[in-house]
């Protein structure tokens, strides 16, 4: 039964949740959730992430994977829904890994400022993954979303992961980097 008590407990419980994923932090429970789901796996590119059953992941079209950069792969998982609908081509995806070759010799945050994706206004705090060299968790300040990102630097490549959907947090907590 619902209750003005009850309701302003679940949005207070829903705010917190949010700023927390907003504050960079992954909620208890995030690995958990990932329990069950699919494993994607790229032995080429060593690298694995588990998603939820409800997403799917898109066809790439020949010569759209990357951006800026161009990437060695790419894989994007959207929601069934959004994928079968009209407008699928333009709707960002929930969660994204993309694969760069690591180029040079210097630190993730001077080749992200080089490919022109960490900026003055950023804000980039560095984070930990298990086999990989460094981490940078970026927040774009000009960016609409998405706008949030994880950098992971290993000595073959650098790892982009685009943070959107519901399910991002857990995906995140999923991600592994193989060998």
């Amino acid at each position: 039964m619902w209750s003005k008590a009850s309701g302003r407990r679940a949005a207070a419980g829903a705010c917190l949740v949010v700023l927390c994923v907003s504050l960079g932090f992954v909620p208890a429970g995030a690995r958990g959730r990932a329990e069950g789901w699919r494993v994607y796996r790229n032995r080429a590119h060593g690298f694995s992430v588990r998603y939820p059953r409800e997403y799917v992941i898109l066809r790439e079209r020949k010569g759209e994977a990357g951006g800026e950069l161009r990437a060695l792969a790419r894989v994007r998982f959207q929601e069934r829904g959004r994928a079968a609908g009209r407008f699928a081509d333009y709707e960002p995806p929930q969660f994204s890994v993309e694969v760069f070759e690591q180029a040079g010799r210097g630190s993730l945050r001077e080749w992200l400022q080089a490919a022109g994706w960490l900026h003055e206004r950023d804000a980039a705090e560095a984070v930990e993954l298990e086999g990989a060299r460094e981490g940078l968790r970026v927040r774009r300040a000009a960016q609409m979303a998405p706008n949030e990102f994880c950098f992971f630097r290993t000595d073959r490549h650098v790892y982009r992961l685009t943070l959107l959907g519901e399910h991002a947090p857990a995906m995140l907590a999923s991600f592994k980097l193989l060998d």
